[in-house]
């Protein structure tokens, strides 16, 4: 199952999770549109420069276009397969519960 993530539930994540990450991608982001071409090497790193002093502190958020999101996955279902030379496969499927645990399947092979 895929659940979009609403902003105040990527804010916890993000800063819970990847803070430091998220705040130097944001930064690298800042610099020009990825699709833009550019001839310019020094151009890029002194823009990175630049805006990594003006986020230099981390409680400064960096701004991120309004179209940014995540998406939580929920895997309702996942199987591990070990294959083996025989074809004598072990196969094990975890299964989410109502309760919300997991519940452990053996598959024949």
């Amino acid at each position: 199952m895929i659940v979009k993530m609403d902003d105040s539930v990527l804010l916890v994540y993000v800063l819970l999770v990847h803070v430091l990450l998220v705040h130097v991608l944001c930064v690298c982001c800042t610099l020009v549109a990825q699709h833009m071409h550019t001839t310019h090497a020094h151009i890029t790193h002194n823009t990175y420069t630049h805006n990594t002093q003006v986020y230099a502190d981390e409680a400064v958020p960096v701004p991120r276009p309004e179209h940014w999101g995540g998406y939580l996955v929920r895997p309702e279902r996942v199987e591990f397969w070990q294959g083996r030379p025989s074809r004598l496969h072990d196969r094990l499927v975890y299964e989410r519960g109502d309760d919300g645990g997991w519940k452990i399947v053996r598959l024949s092979p």
